[in-house]
């Protein structure tokens, strides 16, 4: 075979791999019936919990159910999973807040070396309910986002990504909003110009 035809078969193979790049999250829609492959943390655990219930849009047959009823802390539910540097990581995910709530979520992506030491991190808050009717399941997608900040790049050094989702409830009776399909995958942009720099590098190797 080639070098050229080589390195034509690395390329489609890359745009292949990135246009169908898989859900770096494990049991990301909970279809398990567990929080297999998820940690979480409850600062408050008298008035704090983090369940799997059945429901979630079509056809889930399970979702995750996060309850907090202590508006100065917010229980977490997250991930850690592998992940590179130079890469944009997308957050997708959909969640039903019930009507005539007060509550917001945040969005936080940690980024750690090979040692697990942290390196730096990217966030996002949204209000899940506004006090208005339930709307049922709404989709949060973190390439449309417009309130991000900090750094959502990862840096150089990445080993790891430390993905969570915080809820805090304003309601006197407690807030409990509905999670599911967790998806948290490499902007493909990113990947492609990382394959791009390696396949230029496969060919100078062997030119």
């Amino acid at each position: 075979m080639s070098k050229k035809l080589v390195i034509f078969v690395c390329a489609l193979c890359l745009v292949s791999g990135v246009a169908q790049a898989a859900n770096a999250l494990w049991n990301g829609g909970f279809e398990t019936g567990t929080l297999e492959g998820w940690w979480t943390y409850l600062p408050d655990t008298a008035n704090e919990t983090v369940t799997v219930v059945p429901g979630g849009p079509s056809p889930s047959v399970y979702a995750v159910s996060i309850y907090t009823n202590n508006p100065s802390s917010g229980p977490e539910l997250g991930q850690d999973i592998a992940f590179a540097g130079g890469v944009t990581p997308l957050v997708n995910f959909q969640y039903d807040a019930p009507a005539g709530q007060w509550l917001g979520v945040s969005v936080t992506v940690q980024y750690k070396d090979a040692s697990w030491a942290y390196l730096d991190s990217g966030w996002d808050v949204f209000y899940a309910g506004s006090g208005g009717p339930d709307t049922g399941w709404v989709t949060y997608d973190s390439a449309t986002s417009g309130t991000k900040a900090g750094n959502w790049v990862a840096p150089a050094g990445t080993a790891h990504l430390t993905f969570k989702v915080t809820q805090w409830g304003w309601e006197p009776s407690g807030t409990e909003v509905d999670y599911d399909n967790f998806v948290v995958t490499p902007e493909p942009a990113t990947m492609i110009l990382l394959g791009i720099g390696g396949l230029v590098a496969l060919r100078r190797k062997h030119a």
